[in-house]
């Protein structure tokens, strides 16, 4: 066998330097490696950034350090994320070559500019390397350095270190990116749950608490951040705690929702009848992970309920008493109209007697009508209307004659030349009209001017009237529409009504799909307003 021939003394010298830089070259990448897996505590991409180009800096010979953001669509640099270096506008198409950047986008390789354009070469720079940010799943964006030597001078071993330092750039955005995703998810969450009115928990596996909302803490009487990550069985008190365990079982034997109504003491000697129902939280295979229970107070519900029944029970009795008093009505009122006939006949004391009278009972009449009215309004829809094509101006005018006798008040009417019909129930309109117009005369006593304006405003139509009468206070213009309410003002100047006017304006706007309100100043007079789309909104 040949002897193996020995290294002469240069060949020694060479294989000696060799292994003291391929040693030099482990140690550098071990403590880059180190320092690279520190930044993955980072929590902003600022922060990111900036460390990383301080330890580049420290291994590398760059002269710019940049992340853009790449544009799929556009095949274009979108924004430059960070620079670090040098003034240049990475934006501007006559920087990079937007062929290579495509490449190194699609391709996801390094690729180097070995002769890069004059805005790099008056900086120094010979060399500019355009590599891939790539994490586990996600193209975060493109790392450009810029180097101070030929791309030949560029070893293998600055190679890796540029590919390797890439690769953790992309790993750490694409882990900052998916936290924020995480953070939003678990705010919305929070949001969602906290907006639902009743009480909820969430468990997860080995039954501890996973979500719990305010609404829960104040039912049972439970601190969240004492819960969260408790056992359910080691928060919630016994009974309650027994009714969930057994919740549980149920819910999870049977693969669906169960529900059950408990009492429960509140504090001593208050107690709440709450009703839970359970469902699987399951992931997208369909295996369970939990439960959430969500709690209702079944005796507020209960007292809803009952107010409910109430109120029916009101309009019932508001529509037939008014029914009832219909028939003597008519009959008392037909009585004084046949007085009126022959008042010559009656005794003067007695006129007097009959004048009150045939007053009483006609506002009685007028109130057993809006009695009547608003009840069947309040049970009424848009589809219940006779539409019809309305001429305002006609309308308006109409409006005005009722009161022609007035020889205290004027009246204005300022409406477009061009108002095209407007889409209406003929009748309510008319009613709608005809009482503000009323109630401008009726609350000016002293008399003045009483305008009426008709707007158009894109496609609606705003209708007002104006007056200069006793105004309304402040404090009592919010309640106007309110059923039954009249400003206190009205009582020191003897003005009668049933209160219940402005309430059957407000519901037969509603049902044109519009709507009411009012400016005053007390003392100064009332504006009110409606409004409603010119066409019919047909659904």
């Amino acid at each position: 066998m040949a002897d193996t021939p020995k290294p002469n003394g240069h060949e020694l010298t060479e294989l000696r330097a060799r292994n003291a830089e391929l040693v030099r070259n482990i140690e550098l990448l071990l403590n880059f490696q180190t320092q690279l897996f520190g930044l993955r505590a980072v929590r902003s991409e600022e922060e990111l950034f900036e460390n990383f180009a301080a330890i580049v800096r420290h291994y590398i010979d760059t002269l710019i350090f940049a992340i853009l953001e790449y544009e799929h669509g556009a095949g274009r640099i979108r924004r430059v994320r960070f620079s670090s270096g040098q003034d240049i506008d990475f934006t501007a198409p006559e920087v990079l070559d937007p062929t290579l950047i495509r490449w190194v986008a699609t391709q996801r390789l390094l690729a180097t500019e070995a002769t890069p354009g004059e805005i790099f070469t008056e900086k120094g720079i010979r060399t500019v390397v355009l590599v891939p940010l790539l994490g586990h799943t996600k193209f975060s964006g493109i790392l450009v350095m810029g180097l101070p030597h030929g791309s030949e001078q560029m070893s293998l071993f600055v190679e890796t270190l540029i590919n390797t330092f890439a690769r953790e750039i992309g790993t750490v955005l694409e882990n900052l990116s998916l936290h924020r995703e995480l953070v939003d998810t678990h705010n919305l969450f929070e949001n969602v749950i906290e907006s639902v009115p009743h009480a909820i928990l969430a468990v997860g596996p080995e039954d501890r608490i996973i979500a719990v909302n305010r609404n829960f803490e104040f039912l049972f009487g439970v601190k969240k951040f004492e819960a969260l990550h408790e056992k359910y069985q080691d928060v919630l008190p016994g009974p309650v705690s027994e009714t969930f365990s057994s919740l549980v079982m149920s819910t999870i034997a049977g693969h669906r929702a169960v529900d059950e109504v408990i009492e429960f003491e509140i504090e001593p000697g208050v107690a709440a009848s709450v009703g839970i129902s359970t469902s699987l939280l399951v992931d997208r295979s369909g295996r369970p992970h939990g439960l959430v229970f969500v709690c209702r107070d079944m005796t507020l519900s209960r007292e809803v309920q009952k107010l409910r029944d109430l109120d029916a029970v009101r309009n019932e009795f508001v529509q037939t008493a008014s029914h009832e008093l219909k028939t003597p009505l008519t009959t008392i009122i037909g009585g004084v109209d046949i007085l009126n006939m022959n008042i010559d006949k009656i005794a003067t004391e007695d006129v007097e007697v009959v004048q009150l009278i045939e007053s009483g009972a006609r506002r009685l009449q007028d109130l057993v009508g809006d009695l009547l009215q608003i009840t069947r309004l309040e049970a009424q829809d848009a589809a219940d209307l006779e539409w019809d094509k309305i001429d305002l101006r006609a309308m308006m005018e109409d409006a005005v004659g009722l009161f022609a006798g007035s020889e205290k008040h004027s009246f204005k009417i300022e409406i477009p030349d061009d108002l095209v019909e407007i889409d209406a129930d003929r009748d309510k309109l008319k009613q709608v009209i005809d009482n503000f117009v009323g109630n401008a005369v009726k609350y000016s006593p002293e008399g003045g001017v009483v305008t009426i304006r008709v707007k158009c405003d894109g496609e609606k139509v705003n209708v007002s009237v104006s007056d200069r009468g006793i105004g309304i206070p402040e404090d009592q213009l919010p309640y106007v529409w309110d059923k039954f309410f009249r400003a206190n003002i009205t009582a020191e100047y003897a003005i009668e009504g049933t209160g219940l006017g402005l309430s059957i304006t407000k519901h037969l706007v509603e049902l044109h799909g519009g709507e009411v309100w009012a400016e005053s100043e007390h003392g100064k007079g009332s504006t009110f307003h409606f409004t409603i789309p010119i066409q019919r909104e047909i659904s």
